[in-house]
């Protein structure tokens, strides 16, 4: 998924999403939250345009009207959004859209999903292209996973190894907030001592 920001380069951000799609990029939400209704509109339909055209995914960021009038798949709800909001959304959007919600909790997580939802953390302290490549690289890439629910956990476990992933249980759900801080020291790297995305943060067995 490729989230959208115009103040990122300087050419129109329909050509940015056009060299995304080029690329191989399929997932495209479209953001720009700070654009006024009208501007907003009109700068998603030159986008949705670009992502129908190569047959790709277009998810809008927090207006149900304009992901309505864009034909958008789905819609991505902020931090705190309850199941009647997801509802709402479902109801406006039909029941094959698609809907998110931030969570940066496991409250948040637990406020989101319906009540009984096993919720399993995974997959987000990996490079996407480490993440696709890495097995075949001969490296060993390890998928850090955290849930309540020990079913839910083991078919997620299943699906990395089916990968060629190596799965590792960090606990409950609880280690979520922590998995993703594992991700922020990866950018940290990224931006004061490595400079590239090129490398993945795994354990190490001594024995």
């Amino acid at each position: 998924m490729a989230v959208t920001d115009r103040h990122g380069h300087a050419r129109p951000l329909a050509e940015t999403v056009q060299a995304i799609l080029d690329g191989g990029g399929r997932w495209i939400w479209f953001r720009d939250r700070d654009l006024e209704s009208e501007a907003r509109l009109h700068l998603g339909e030159a986008v949705a345009g670009r992502v129908r055209s190569a047959g790709g995914v277009l998810t809008v960021g927090g207006d149900i009207a304009l992901a309505r009038a864009l034909g958008a798949d789905g819609l991505h709800l902020g931090s705190g959004s309850g199941a009647e909001a997801i509802a709402a959304a479902r109801d406006a959007l039909g029941p094959g859209a698609l809907i998110g919600v931030s969570a940066h909790a496991p409250q948040e997580i637990a406020q989101a999903a319906a009540p009984g939802t096993p919720v399993v953390k995974a997959f987000n302290t990996l490079f996407s292209h480490v993440l696709s490549a890495g097995p075949a690289r001969g490296l060993v890439v390890d998928v850090f996973l955290a849930g309540d629910d020990a079913a839910a956990k083991e078919r997620v476990s299943a699906f990395a190894s089916s990968l060629g992933l190596r799965p590792l249980d960090t606990g409950p759900l609880a280690m979520a907030g922590t998995l993703e801080n594992l991700a922020l020291l990866q950018l940290g790297l990224v931006a004061h001592a490595l400079q590239h995305t090129d490398f993945l943060v795994g354990v190490t067995l001594l024995r």
